[in-house]
């Protein structure tokens, strides 16, 4: 399990939750780790953000989830709220990321925008972080993407400036949220045993939650579809051509579910 944290005051409530000891060996970033756990300080904004997830990828053996957890700025939800990145975005790229949702669904989610400088007037009613597009964007090359999820803890937000916050604030408010992150690192870890099962499977399944947006209930049909559409014989090829040119998740099910009582009939 890997953890991509922006700053060091973030990254004590982890390092004391799960037993975490700073790497002695020379690396270009902070790691703090033990047999279960990696967690990498990247610095503050998108570059090092990007250059630390690089430099995590290159740790791992084999395929590992990774969790981008730190504060965030919010339009309107309040200071202390924990929200997992359902749409992450940069306006000054096409990529837009949907993390699929497998986790809690009790969880807040929110639109998160990655930006090049703290917000201060707060425009809309989501998140701002200056990492998380970058870690996404690096992090999916090589890693499915249910596996990649951003978990932020809100520290400013229109009543409650930046200007005001101190590195303490970060670090009590994370330690407010440990039984969640646990919780989170918990699914996270179950689910990368479930995905290991199958990787073919679930690398579609990856492909297409990254282009189209699912519901839970509609990411959790998804995978019941092309567990019985891979276990019926209907080829790869055919359910990635419809996902490109479907318009949206819906057309997809739709297909799917044609397709499955269309073989079922008929075999």
């Amino acid at each position: 399990m890997n953890f991509v944290v922006a700053l060091l005051p973030e990254a004590r409530p982890l390092i004391e939750c799960f037993k975490l000891h700073k790497r002695k060996s020379t690396s270009p970033f902070p790691i703090f780790e033990n047999t279960d756990y990696r967690l990498i300080v990247s610095g503050i904004g998108q570059v090092r953000a990007a250059a630390a997830t690089g430099y995590m990828l290159g740790q791992m053996i084999e395929t590992e989830p990774l969790l981008n957890i730190g504060i965030a700025g919010h339009g309107t939800m309040p200071v202390g709220e924990a929200f997992i990145g359902n749409r992450i975005f940069l306006r000054e790229d096409k990529s837009v990321y949907y993390p699929p949702p497998v986790l809690d669904p009790s969880i807040p989610t929110s639109a998160l925008q990655t930006i090049d400088h703290p917000e201060k007037n707060y425009p809309d009613s989501i998140g701002y972080d200056m990492e998380a597009h970058a870690i996404c964007t690096i992090a999916y090359t090589s890693i499915t993407r249910e596996l990649v999820q951003v978990l932020k803890i809100v520290s400013d937000n229109p009543s409650n400036p930046l200007e005001k916050f101190t590195p303490d604030q970060a670090i009590a408010l994370i330690t407010d949220k440990i039984s969640l992150i646990e919780d989170v690192v918990s699914q996270m870890k179950t689910l990368a045993k479930e995905l290991a099962v199958d990787p073919i499977l679930l690398e579609l399944i990856s492909e297409i939650q990254s282009s189209h947006h699912f519901s839970v209930t509609e990411s959790h049909q998804l995978r019941r579809y092309l567990e019985r559409a891979s276990a019926l014989g209907i080829k790869v090829e055919k359910i990635q051509s419809t996902a490109n040119s479907s318009q949206d998740g819906k057309s997809i099910l739709s297909f799917l579910e044609g397709e499955i009582k269309s073989f079922s009939t008929f075999s």
